[in-house]
């Protein structure tokens, strides 16, 4: 997998297999393909990529046959020592190399015990163009998820008589990207309910409704969305049952890692207090939502408060740092319900 440390920017920083949709180019008189180390603004097809080396003005990779997934993914595992896959969907405007040093960074930490999880990125494209915070809700977050499923459905019918055992960590915006993916996400057996995808699903910081798992929100009622982004791919927002889509690709638990003094999320809710995504985010205000849980989840979501993980400003990245690590390799959630200020429905 290669090592490093945290101020060198080199080759040393190789990630042994992703998941991304961002633009792809051919390399003349190689095999090899290159993207981006910046945020990408445009979306291509989605891709497998292995054996992934920073070139300090791109990156270069090998792209992955579907069918030899396992394979990539076992190889990757071997060489690390690890035992399970962690995939880490980034949020808002981040940068592939941001991805991509956070990985590292999660996967060279000190941890006591020895650490299970490989943690593996998945890009998704968002563009600059619209500084208002919708571009992505709008285009980016959408094209990401619809990308995602067709290439893990196919993935996962690769990988379904593997013992690969996958988790998945979702940040920020990230866990829209999650929601688009579930409410598509294709049964390999053909049956109605969708067979589970991840072991675990970490939801954290997640910028999403605060009511996405409670009881009326899975009854058959319809979200609303202003009539300014009412778009062609903004159609999964009227979808019901939301929660119980992303309940389904879990085989044990949905994480929802939260806290109230997030203050990314406060300031997104007050951006658009007079239109557009106004409902609090369930990152920040989960504890609204915790007696209104759906009963079909009560032994499936649990809620876990993070306000001892950071204690600087925004509140709001604290995905990557030791305690969150300590809790994705040894889940025990606190189910604290503290309820944030400033709260709308």
């Amino acid at each position: 997998m290669g090592s490093a440390d945290n101020t060198d920017r080199s080759n040393a920083y190789v990630v042994p297999f992703c998941i991304t949709n961002v633009v792809l180019e051919k390399i003349e008189g190689s095999e090899r393909v290159k993207f981006t180390r910046r945020t990408a603004g445009q979306s291509g097809e989605a891709h497998l990529l292995k054996n992934v080396d920073d070139k300090e003005s791109h990156y270069e990779a090998d792209v992955v046959q579907p069918e030899d997934a396992a394979a990539a993914i076992q190889e990757a595992l071997a060489e690390s020592g690890r035992e399970e896959v962690l995939f880490y969907i980034h949020g808002w405007k981040n940068s592939c190399r941001d991805s991509v040093n956070k990985c590292v960074a999660m996967n060279n930490m000190e941890l006591d015990p020895k650490k299970k999880f490989l943690v593996l990125p998945v890009f998704w494209a968002a563009g600059w163009e619209d500084l208002m915070y919708r571009d992505e809700r709008r285009v980016a977050a959408p094209e990401a998820g619809k990308d995602f499923r067709v290439l893990y459905n196919t993935m996962a019918y690769a990988l379904k008589d593997s013992t690969v055992k996958k988790s998945l960590i979702c940040h920020s915006m990230g866990n829209f990207v999650l929601r688009i993916f579930a409410q598509g996400h294709d049964d390999l057996n053909g049956d109605t309910k969708n067979p589970p995808v991840f072991e675990d699903i970490f939801m954290v910081a997640a910028d999403v409704r605060w009511d996405l798992f409670n009881e009326e929100f899975n009854q058959g009622h319809t979200e609303e969305v202003d009539t300014n982004e009412k778009k062609e791919n903004l159609k999964h927002s009227g979808y019901t049952d939301g929660g119980h889509k992303i309940v389904n690709l879990a085989k044990n638990k949905v994480h929802v890692l939260y806290n109230t003094g997030d203050k990314a999320l406060l300031a997104r809710q007050v951006w658009h207090s007079k239109g557009g995504s106004k409902v609090s985010a369930i990152g920040r205000c989960a504890g609204y939502a915790m007696d209104k849980l759906h009963p079909d989840f009560k032994d499936k979501v649990v809620f876990h408060h993070c306000n001892y993980m950071t204690s600087f400003y925004p509140g709001h990245s604290y995905y990557p740092m030791k305690l969150a690590m300590q809790y994705y390799e040894n889940p025990n959630p606190n189910n604290e319900k503290e309820k944030a200020w400033i709260f709308f429905k």
